[in-house]
């Protein structure tokens, strides 16, 4: 259980600094010369992520924990060109949605999940 609320922690903090990006460029589409940027796809997060393994030994190995990875931004050169940026705005806003809808289903999955774990130990 702890593993998936693991993920679904992570998932939430890439949506978050994902969301700071988005309102960045949009904040951003009238400025010359701007370059809009985006996050790494989770998915490509994920795949380059140890993920911790549960140990029964001391001398088993550890990887690292989720909590260590890192975004890091790429720079998106298409969109309509408006004063000289690469924002675009409908993308943009596209993005925007796509976040909500993701938030509104890791929290969703995590509580679930809550409750699973909840009745388990009430029924223990």
């Amino acid at each position: 259980m702890d593993g998936i609320f693991a993920l679904s922690a992570e998932k939430t903090r890439w949506l978050g600094v994902r969301q700071s990006r988005v309102a960045e460029n949009i904040a951003n589409v009238n400025t010359p010369g701007y370059k809009s940027r985006d996050v790494v796809p989770f998915r490509e997060v994920l795949n380059g992520a140890a993920t911790a393994l549960q140990t029964t030994d001391k001398n088993h190995f550890r990887s690292a924990p989720l909590s260590t990875l890192q975004t890091r931004g790429t720079v998106n050169e298409g969109g309509q060109v408006i004063s000289g940026n690469s924002v675009d705005l409908d993308g943009e806003l596209l993005k925007l949605s796509e976040n909500m809808r993701s938030h509104a289903m890791a929290t969703g999955v995590t509580r679930v999940f809550h409750r699973m774990y909840l009745v388990s130990i009430r029924s223990a």
